[in-house]
């Protein structure tokens, strides 16, 4: 077992808001209030500490017994520790404390401090108990009350103030994440990374062990700490069905620990809605919620006279995790047989790793708040007349398309300018004449890395008066694009590349090729 010590208190400052109430209420002495879950599962954090006369080791034969534990005193005030030995301050790995009935791995243990060397540790030994029916994975976050004047240094820890026994299993992963401020007072952040599934029933073993103020630091010093020394501490968990580490699971669950955005912090991100059925995917479009699905989904779509779906991003994220969106046909047809139904509308946010096979409009940007990004999707299939599709937009907001690939007909106006890079495009049902019209922008659109089918017709009559698109580094049956192999004029012969110029404007006039 490798000792990991992490030295407590950085240098780097980074400050975020207050959060008004959000420190008493994460530190509440009810173990429920101190998680956070999503996916259907249930865990417990408790945080104990050894009662008085407890030793700091034992053997796996005399392993600790429920009761020889006590919940951990918060809001202590922290002294200056005495060293009795030069080797003081490193856990001891030869003699372990066994943590018997508190967790579910026979012969779990972790050194700790000796007692006999090092007078004043604080014990503040962290568990998380998996009580509901479904495995999870988690995370611990804690927050170390930090102000300047304490010394904290991860590569010379003989100079550091306050330091940290963590468990050094490689089932934890610690990453230091920086200073911020939390009601007033200036905290270290640490997220610690639980990397195993912790299965229905079993209870983990602890990811923080103990604290010690060295013996060094002097009276001004503990003064900056107050008549308190407070360690915030909470743990998120989630499903593990569907993801394929902790650490993508958790990220996406609750997004990334940050300095600015952490459970204390007004920034903390929303939880989005993990989604498996059309019901799930409704209310939670409703409620404009992130949207991680872990199916893939079907519903059939409503007819629109232009445009809106029931499914919508509205500033907010879909994130398809891979699988597939069908929204089918409407039950009835919209004027003149077609059916003008959309699969996704955005006003703004991000659509990515997703499928769309269906929709008349596949995706659809009206009444934009906020840029749109399109990152790892496949669009286009049998139904899809416009992959992409803009209404009426202010101008203000852009277009961004990456990683993916559109098949059918893109058409956009009334946004400030879009561009596409590594992406592919294709054919789709509707207008798939000889010239195989694919593209029509009407603002300045941008493809870097692009490839296109044979025959393909890139449409700029209606591209504005000042606009231009440029093609870098782009491909058509794997032959890069150049002015010499468009064709402007003859643009029904099947030429490799065709391009329909606006009146009285020429090719260089329109088009940048790099």
């Amino acid at each position: 077992m490798k000792k990991v010590i992490t030295l407590v208190l950085a240098l780097i400052l980074t400050v975020s808001a207050a959060v008004g109430g959000t420190v008493a209420y994460l530190t509440s002495e009810d173990s429920d209030v101190n998680v956070m879950t999503v996916g259907n599962v249930k865990i417990e954090q408790h945080q104990y500490q050894r009662k008085d006369g407890a030793a700091h080791f034992n053997t796996k034969q005399d392993a600790l017994k429920k009761g020889d534990l006590i919940e951990a005193k918060q809001g202590e005030k922290l002294y200056p520790a005495y060293p009795l030995t030069d080797d003081a301050y490193e856990a001891e790995q030869s003699n372990l404390l066994y943590w018997g009935e508190y967790v579910t791995g026979a012969g779990a243990g972790n050194g700790l401090w000796n007692d006999e060397k090092l007078v004043g540790v604080m014990d503040k030994f962290v568990f998380v108990e998996n009580t509901g029916k479904s495995d999870a994975y988690y995370r611990t976050i804690i927050a170390y009350e930090c102000p300047e004047g304490i010394v904290y240094d991860l590569e010379n820890h003989a100079e550091a103030d306050i330091i940290v026994n963590q468990n050094g299993h490689t089932r934890f992963s610690y990453t230091v994440v920086g200073r911020t401020t939390i009601e007033g007072t200036q905290y270290l952040l640490v997220e610690c990374l639980y990397n195993e599934v912790l299965v229905s029933g079993e209870i983990s073993r602890p990811s923080l062990l103990q604290l010690v103020m060295k013996g060094h630091v002097t009276n001004e010093q503990v003064e900056l700490l107050g008549d308190t020394y407070e360690v915030l501490v909470v743990t998120q968990a989630c499903q593990t069905t569907n993801f394929p580490s902790a650490a993508i699971a958790l990220d996406v669950s609750f997004g990334n620990i940050t300095t600015e955005s952490h459970p204390w912090s007004d920034n903390a991100p929303v939880f989005p809605a993990l989604v498996d059925s059309e019901s799930e995917l409704l209310a939670a479009t409703n409620a404009g919620k992130d949207i991680y699905l872990t199916a893939n989904v079907e519903h059939q779509g409503s007819v629109c006279a232009y445009g809106i779906a029931d499914i919508k991003v509205n500033g907010t994220t879909l994130d398809g995790n891979g699988n597939t969106l069908n929204v089918t046909k409407p039950a009835q047809p919209n004027g003149g047989g077609k059916y003008d139904y959309t699969a996704v509308s955005t006003t703004g946010g991000t659509i990515k790793n997703l499928t769309i096979n269906e929709g008349f409009r596949a995706i659809f940007m009206e009444y934009s708040t906020k840029d749109v990004y399109i990152d790892n999707c496949y669009v286009g299939g049998d139904e899809v007349c416009y992959a992409i599709n803009t209404g009426a937009n202010d101008g203000n907001y852009s277009l961004y398309v990456t990683n993916s690939s559109i098949n059918g007909w893109s058409s956009f106006s009334n946004i400030k300018s879009a561009e596409f890079t590594n992406c592919d495009f294709g054919q789709g049902t509707y207008y798939t004449s000889s010239s195989g019209r694919l593209v029509k922008p009407y603002v300045n659109t941008t493809f870097t890395d692009c490839t296109f089918v044979g025959e393909f017709y890139l449409d700029l009559s209606s591209l504005g008066e000042d606009c231009q698109v440029i093609l870098e580094n782009c491909t058509v049956n794997g032959v890069l694009i150049t002015a010499d192999n468009c064709e402007t004029e003859n643009l029904e012969t099947g030429s490799m590349f065709d391009v329909e110029l606006p009146a009285g404007r020429t090719l260089a006039d329109c088009v940048i090729f790099r």
